[in-house]
């Protein structure tokens, strides 16, 4: 996926990914978008396609790791990234 220049542009990988595990691609989708996505038809001289919006936030997924990692066991072995200082 490309997502630089706010355009969202999917690729044969991402689209087999989500095609196999759709269970999982819906639960994503559920915790990323914020409302619903609006699909407006358009042409150019090439092609006919959807022009696709919506509003998305890592909100709920941020808050399903930092909750699954409050509740994990402590990683032994593993150090700090250098010049990292806590707060």
């Amino acid at each position: 996926m490309d997502l630089s220049g706010g355009t969202f542009t999917s690729d044969v990988t991402t689209q087999t990914l989500l095609r196999h595990q759709m269970a999982q691609a819906r639960q994503i989708l559920r915790k990323l978008l914020v409302g619903r996505l609006i699909f407006t038809p358009d042409t150019d001289e090439k092609e006919r396609f959807f022009e696709v919006r919506g509003e998305g936030s890592l909100g709920r997924v941020l808050e399903g790791l930092v909750a699954q990692a409050t509740h994990s066991p402590p990683v032994q072995g593993i150090s700090s990234p250098s010049r990292f200082e806590p707060a």
